[in-house]
């Protein structure tokens, strides 16, 4: 167990090397992102931004990355800088990657549905589809034997960026059928 520690401290010191500065022509902007070394995570820009809210200001060195339609060129290229360092530093081990992600996937039930639980005039249940990343909510009514569905994969898959997180009962408009 020592040697490993040793090993990971060893890794994490050798990732530090000589300061350095590049720069980056996007759309007609300069955006100066540090590196430590080639080998070395971009660092993001600091261009001090005050928002006042309620009579309370503060400053914001990163506002410059808000880009809530992802639109930002400067944004994109300085996420797109960060993922290539995530993927040259992690190369080493998409092996691992894959073979962890094959054992959990294996003892996941690909076709699984989960308890209904009671609230309101309706009870809610998840299910699970093989070939579907996402969960599917449904609910149904005391009244009624019509399941009302709310599919995330729907929503993931329109392109749009938007994020599916959990579920909020109330809050999710369910399709009939």
């Amino acid at each position: 167990m020592r040697s490993a520690s040793i090993s990971l401290v060893t890794t994490g010191l050798s990732l530090f090397g000589t300061m350095a500065c590049s720069s980056y022509e996007t759309s007609g902007r300069t955006l100066a992102v540090s590196t430590k070394s080639r080998n070395s995570a971009p660092v993001a820009q600091v261009v001090p931004h005050k928002i006042t809210t309620h009579g309370h200001t503060r400053v914001d060195s990163y506002y410059w990355m808000r880009d809530d339609l992802r639109e930002s060129q400067d944004v994109l290229d300085y996420l797109k800088a960060e993922n290539d360092y995530l993927a040259q530093q992690t190369a080493h081990t998409e092996a691992l990657q894959e073979a962890l992600f094959q054992e959990l996937s294996a003892r996941i039930k690909p076709d699984d549905t989960s308890v209904p639980v009671k609230y309101g005039q309706y009870e809610y249940w998840t299910e699970y589809k093989e070939g579907l990343e996402y969960p599917i909510y449904k609910r149904r009514g005391f009244d009624s034997s019509d399941d009302e569905t709310a599919r995330v994969q729907t929503v993931a898959r329109d392109g749009t960026g938007r994020s599916a997180g959990g579920l909020l009962i109330g809050a999710v408009a369910f399709n009939r059928g």
